[in-house]
């Protein structure tokens, strides 16, 4: 049985700088709110 190769096309441009500290800024809100949750004892989706 022959394996068939797939192919993967992806659709981005490049961000300007702004847009990239925009993502920078929201990821990094993120992260810190979801320590902020696991320190607190935050519900997980398991206990939502």
């Amino acid at each position: 049985m022959e394996t068939q190769s797939l192919n993967i096309k992806r659709h981005y441009a490049k961000l300007s700088e702004k847009e990239t500290d925009e993502l920078v800024s929201a990821m990094a809100e993120l992260i810190v709110n979801f320590i902020k949750q696991k320190r607190k004892g935050g519900a997980s989706d398991e206990n939502a």
